[in-house]
């Protein structure tokens, strides 16, 4: 069938950006598009190559919506004895409770909240493709994450950490990430972590890459990572590796 996609987030910011890079590129034949609700997932009648595009219903907190896409996309490409997933971008994330706050002042409920999206439903989603990514070639599983996430940054490049939620999570979702590296690395899977750069969406409005740049820069570096990125945390924009 060729090289297939499946991009979670896709209602709009980095997500909806890589549906519509990868569907222009002419090295990928499908894109599916991971959306809370369809409904309100933008037109593709603009969007390059459109056909490619498929939506799918996908609540990455709620094992039963992950299952029922697991579904469809198995289905979409071809059944139980059909074509497998190539890659899987876990793209779906939040910023959840006030953006500025000393430790201290963390509510351990936005806490809860944000480490169940972030790391959970990214664990959940993975575990559910995992049969389908088995089946193809490449294997890839490609996690959004943040510099925000690296530990040996924090207090150093970062000289304070008001993103309490944001940057645990992230860590979590490195430290998870790199385990699976580890675990799957016998089987020929590529796991890897990549920071997007500080892009202009909704959760950050004051950043300074656009979407359409932020999403050439990830999907440039997910299409050519071979081997040696497995368990490696990548700076999309210099495409050098970052510090855990």
């Amino acid at each position: 069938m060729g090289f297939s996609v499946l991009v979670t987030g896709a209602n709009r910011g980095i997500g909806l950006g890589l549906v519509r890079e990868l569907a222009s590129r002419s090295d990928v034949t499908k894109v599916f598009a991971g959306v809370r609700n369809p409904v309100s997932f933008p037109s593709t009648n603009e969007a390059p190559n459109k056909e490619k595009i498929q939506v799918v219903q996908l609540e990455i907190s709620d094992q039963k919506s992950v299952d029922a896409a697991e579904h469809t996309v198995q289905q979409a490409l071809g059944g139980s004895n059909g074509d497998g997933l190539d890659m899987l971008i876990n793209c779906a994330g939040i910023i959840s409770g006030p953006s500025f706050t000393r430790v201290e002042e963390c509510d351990p409920e936005e806490f809860i909240k944000t480490l169940n999206v972030n790391v959970v439903g990214t664990h959940r989603v993975t575990v559910a493709f995992l049969p389908l990514l088995r089946r193809g070639p490449t294997k890839k599983v490609v996690n959004i994450s943040s510099t925000l996430g690296s530990i040996s940054e924090l207090g150093r490049r970062y000289p304070t950490c008001h993103l309490i939620h944001y940057n645990s999570s992230k860590a979590a979702l490195n430290s998870i990430t790199r385990s699976y590296a580890i675990d799957f690395e016998d089987e020929g899977f590529i796991f890897f972590p990549i920071c997007p750069g500080y892009v202009k969406t909704d959760m950050s409005p004051n950043g300074f890459l656009t979407v359409e740049e932020s999403a050439s820069n990830i999907a440039n570096l997910a299409m050519k990572a071979t081997k040696k990125y497995n368990g490696v945390f990548y700076d999309s924009v210099t495409s050098k590796i970052i510090n855990w």
